[in-house]
């Protein structure tokens, strides 16, 4: 299986939502708390970081197929692939 990781930005695109959404559905689910994943996101493979531009920093990004079963079953329908 080929993982592919994006940032909530780029997954509430694909169901024409806001990160802001996405990550309340996370949150939600216990993937993520105080804005942050959790241990079990991790663990679960739903999440990793990744370096930014900036010296020192990183951002997360979330697994796609294990994100998007997620926001479907919560009523959201993906209408894009990217």
């Amino acid at each position: 299986m080929n993982e592919t990781f994006q940032s909530m930005t780029e997954i509430g695109r694909m169901v024409g939502t806001t990160s802001h959404k996405v990550g309340r559905i996370l949150t939600e689910q216990g993937y993520r708390r105080d804005g942050k994943p959790t241990g079990e996101a991790f663990a679960d493979g739903m999440v990793t970081d990744r370096g930014s531009t900036n010296p020192g920093t990183y951002f997360y990004i979330w697994n796609v197929e294990k994100t998007l079963p997620l926001l479907e079953a919560a009523g959201f329908q993906q209408v894009s692939n990217a």
